[in-house]
């Protein structure tokens, strides 16, 4: 289920967050300051150049201000004390529900009935779900995996919610990104394309009137935050043709705005041509800020993601540090967790977990040495994500190094 909440930074009431601020123990001072801060707030509106009377604020905080996020965010806090079984990621006031069954009827029941405790609670704080914009999508079971399975048509199920139905969608957009039901990430993939090319083509017509230094500034400022935003989810694509055509929109966006060629070249020799502009290919801007995100995941003891690849690790600091789990499914290949584990072990354990170095010491070490990063591993990053998988060669390496690691415990 993906939540939007009506004018949520709007409605909230300030009798009731200063309560809850209370309860968190805030001093005195410091609730008669934020009481302050929200009190004797006015608006008014302008419509056609005539204004409205001035009438005062008693919900809302402030947008646009750092104390404004903070105090919502304080506000929903004990949103995840409420006893439902979905798992509940917020952001801001971009609420998901997730929940995952055997049973499809089972599975919207519980969903039905988690909702109608979010709905109350929501009720009990003064703010409203906007209806219109939420929405439920179903990721039905892999075909190869569940061929006897016949699931229903998006349009054939539905949610009820407070005596309203919520109609399950095939894509919706959660964050920025674009979800499918099928994962795949095409949709999402063609309109970030989509935005490239019309951005390239807007500055194209213009660009002869720049000099060269500042056409390299647009280039980064307009067409680079394009691909790194979640571009660890580009690096993991299944498809290659999605990847050949991002790859091919960059390079036509650099020939276009900063009359650099790059096409048909390999990556080490788009690497020379950009690297004076201080700019990566594609492909080494993917490794890279893949490489930091699973730089960030085993740092951080915090994270739930943390905890799972710990089960994993093994007492060695060389390659292959981390111990694959069972696949009994080649889609397995694909999940986050695998394809972590198999990329971390290419280099040495120690190389990812070192409590001296600094996440920005981490990311600067890594953008000096990552062509020599890609050329040693490449051909082993594109097996990562084959297709192909060799069963019997996986349990025979499997079984092989539980044997080592029996070993090495025996010496120790």
């Amino acid at each position: 289920m993906i939540l939007d909440l009506s004018k949520a930074f709007d409605t909230i009431n300030h009798k009731l967050l200063l309560a809850k601020l209370k309860k968190y123990k805030f001093s005195e001072s410091a609730l008669k300051t934020i009481e302050n801060y929200l009190s004797d707030r006015t608006m008014r509106v302008n419509i056609d150049k005539t204004l409205s009377k001035i009438e005062s604020l008693m919900v809302g905080v402030p947008q646009g201000s750092v104390l404004g996020p903070l105090l919502f965010i304080i506000f929903v806090n004990d949103f995840f004390a409420i006893n439902i079984m979905s798992s509940l990621v917020m952001f801001a006031d971009d609420t998901t529900t997730l929940y995952s069954g055997q049973n499809l009827e089972e599975l919207i029941r519980i969903v039905e009935n988690d909702m109608k405790v979010i709905c109350e609670w929501l009720e009990n704080n003064q703010l409203i779900i906007n209806r219109e914009k939420t929405y439920a999508i179903h990721f039905p079971p892999s075909s190869h995996i569940s061929k006897k399975i016949i699931e229903p048509r998006p349009e054939n199920l539905t949610i009820k919610v407070d005596n309203h139905y919520v109609d399950f969608v095939t894509e919706t957009r959660v964050l920025g990104v674009i979800l499918d039901s099928k994962l795949n990430f095409e949709t999402h993939t063609d309109t970030v394309m989509k935005k490239v090319n019309s951005r390239t083509f807007i500055l194209s017509r213009s660009i002869k009137m720049f000099p060269s230094k500042f056409r390299t500034s647009l280039f980064k400022l307009f067409i680079v935050p394009n691909f790194e935003y979640c571009s660890s989810l580009f690096y993991v694509l299944n498809s290659n043709s999605l990847k050949k055509k991002l790859e091919y929109c960059f390079a036509k966006s650099a020939k276009r705005i900063m009359n650099i060629n790059i096409f048909n070249r390999t990556e080490a020799e788009q690497y020379n041509l950009l690297k004076l502009l201080n700019i990566l290919p594609l492909t080494y801007r993917l490794l890279y800020h893949y490489l930091c995100f699973i730089y960030i995941i085993l740092k951080n003891p915090k994270l739930e993601l943390f905890n799972i690849v710990e089960k994993h690790s093994t007492k060695r600091d060389l390659r292959s540090a981390f111990s694959l789990p069972i696949i009994n499914k080649n889609i397995k290949l694909y999940s986050l967790l695998v394809t972590l584990l198999k990329t971390v072990n290419l280099f040495k354990k120690k190389d990812f977990v070192i409590t001296n170095c600094k996440t920005n010491e981490f990311k600067t070490n890594m953008k000096k040495n990552i062509e020599a990063i890609y050329e040693s591993s490449c051909f082993k990053m594109d097996t990562i994500f084959s297709l192909e998988f060799d069963k019997k060669k996986y349990y025979e390496d499997l079984k092989e190094k539980s044997q080592l690691e029996q070993t090495n415990n025996t010496n120790d």
